[in-house]
C-alpha cells in the first residue's frame, strides 16, 4: 500500500513526530510511505528519518496549491492508496485530492481537544477518549465516531535512544551543568514556550522548597527555545533558585535538546505532559503530570486510565490550581516518592509495562491498516461541508471551487 502522509506546519512538535513514527512503522510492515512537509520549516526531525519527503509551499490562510499539485504528480507516477494527515493544515486539500482521484483520506487529530470547526473526515483517528467525547456532539446518528488510537511511540527505536549514552557520558553531562549526581533528579523535557512554561517554573519552585526543607534534590529541564520571553523567565527562575540555595539545584539546558530523551535515564521522577510523559513511562520512570491547569497527579495503577483519557496532559483538573497550591502538591508527591523506595520501584515497573502494552506504535499500525481497508473516498456531502470547516479565505476558495465542479 502506498500511503501519503501530510505533515504541514512541520517542526519538532508532537504531530510531526507522531506522523514520522507511524510512517516508519508502516515501512517496516512493507508499505511505501511518502511524506509531504512544509518548505522552509525546521525539517531536522524529518531529515533524521529514512523516509522519503516532498517539501511544499505552506502559506498561512491560503490553500496549498503546491500540495495539490505534488500529490497529483506523485499519484500519476506512483498511485497513492491512502492520504493520511497528521495536521489540520492541508486536510481540505487532501479531501479535494481524494475526491477527484477516488483515493481514501484519513486524519489523526494530534494535540488537545478538537477545534469546533474541524473538518468531518471519514477516517478520523484521535489519541484520547477526551477527544472522542468532544467530537460526539457532531456525530451523526448511527456513526461510530472517531477511532481512539493512542499508539504513537516506536519503543524499539526509543530503547536505542535510552541506551545511546554511556554512564560516563551521563556523568560528564551532570558535571557540565554542575548537577549533584548523588541527589535525585526531577526532569522536565519540553519546548520553551508559554504553553509549557508553567510546568518548568513550578518544577524549579518545588525543588527549591524541598532543598530549603533539607531534602536534597535537583531539577533539570531540557528543551528547544521557541519563545525568548519564556526562556528569559525560566532562566531568571533558575538563577534565583540557585542563588538562594547557594549551589546549583536547577538547570535549563538547550544545547542538548535535539535528542533530549537520551538523558532520561538520569531522572528519578519526570514532570511530564503528553508525549514526554509516555516516553518516561516506557523508560520505567515514575511520572507526575502537570499541565496548563497545574498539578494533576502521579501516574499510578489507580489514576492511569483517567490520565490517559486526557493524553497525560493534566486536563482532568476541573478547576485550574493556583501556582502555590500546585507547587505544594508537587512537593508533597515528590517527598512521598523519594522517602519510599519501594513505591518508586513499583511505579517504575508498572509505568513501563503499561506504556509497552498501550502506546507502542507496532500494536497500533494494524489498526490503521484495518481503518484504511474499510474506508471509501471522500463523498460529495463531506466536500460541501468544507464551509463548516473554516471561515478562512482558503476555506472559502476551496468551497467555491468544489461547488463549481459539482455544478451546485
Amino acid at each position: 500500500m502506498h500511503v501519503a502522509i501530510i505533515l504541514l506546519r512541520t517542526g519538532v512538535a508532537g504531530h510531526t513526530r507522531s506522523g514520522l513514527t507511524v510512517g516508519t512503522a508502516l515501512v517496516k510492515r512493507g508499505h511505501e510511505v511518502s511524506l509531504f512537509v512544509s518548505r522552509g520549516a525546521d525539517l531536522s526531525v524529518v531529515a533524521s528519518s529514512d523516509l522519503r519527503y516532498f517539501p511544499v509551499a505552506d502559506l498561512p490562510d491560503r490553500p496549498s496549491m503546491d500540495l495539490l499539485q505534488a500529490l497529483g504528480q506523485l499519484h500519476a507516477s506512483q498511485p497513492i492508496d491512502v492520504v493520511h494527515s497528521f495536521n489540520q493544515r492541508g486536510l481540505s486539500e487532501a479531501m479535494w485530492f481524494g475526491y477527484r482521484n477516488s483515493v481514501r483520506v484519513a486524519h489523526t487529530l494530534c494535540g488537545g481537544p478538537p477545534a469546533r470547526d474541524i473538518l468531518d473526515v471519514p477516517g478520523m483517528v484521535v489519541f484520547t477518549e477526551e477527544q472522542r467525547r468532544n467530537f460526539a456532539h457532531r456525530m451523526r446518528s448511527g456513526t461510530a465516531g472517531p477511532l481512539v488510537l493512542p499508539n504513537r511511540v516506536d519503543f524499539d527505536d526509543f530503547a536505542m535512544t535510552l541506551n545511546a549514552r554511556s554512564p560516563s557520558d551521563r556523568s560528564e553531562f551532570l558535571q557540565k551543568y554542575d548537577i549533584d549526581p548523588a541527589a535525585p533528579i526531577l526532569m522536565r523535557i519540553s519546548r520553551v514556550k508559554p504553553k509549557y512554561e508553567r510546568s518548568v517554573l513550578e518544577g524549579v519552585a518545588a525543588v527549591q522548597a524541598l532543598n530549603a526543607a533539607g531534602c536534597r534534590c535537583s531539577f533539570l529541564h531540557i528543551g528547544v527555545v521557541q519563545d525568548q520571553a519564556s526562556m528569559s523567565r525560566i532562566a531568571e527562575a533558575v538563577r534565583t533558585a540557585n542563588a538562594l540555595s547557594g549551589t546549583t539545584i536547577a538547570a535549563s539546558v538547550q544545547d542538548e535538546a535535539t535528542n533530549a530523551a537520551q538523558w532520561l535515564p538520569l531522572a528519578s521522577v519526570v514532570l511530564g505532559a503528553g508525549r514526554s510523559a509516555i516516553e518516561a513511562m516506557f523508560a520505567g520512570i515514575p511520572v507526575i503530570v502537570l499541565g496548563d491547569a497545574g498539578f494533576s497527579g502521579l501516574v499510578t495503577k489507580e489514576s492511569v486510565a483517567e490520565q490517559a483519557a486526557y493524553n497525560f496532559a493534566g486536563r482532568d483538573v476541573s478547576v485550574p490550581l493556583a501556582p502555590e497550591d500546585s507547587v505544594a502538591r508537587l512537593v508533597d508527591a515528590l517527598r512521598t516518592i523519594w522517602q519510599h523506595p519501594d513505591t518508586l520501584r513499583e511505579l517504575s515497573k508498572f509505568t513501563q509495562q503499561w506504556a509497552s502494552e498501550n502506546m507502542d506504535v507496532h500494536t497500533g499500525v494494524p489498526k490503521y491498516e484495518h481503518l484504511w481497508e474499510h474506508l471509501s473516498p471522500p463523498s460529495t456531502r463531506q466536500l460541501l461541508e468544507l464551509s463548516r470547516f473554516s471561515a478562512t479565505r482558503w476555506g472559502r476558495i476551496h468551497l467555491a471551487r468544489i461547488k463549481r465542479s459539482l455544478g451546485v
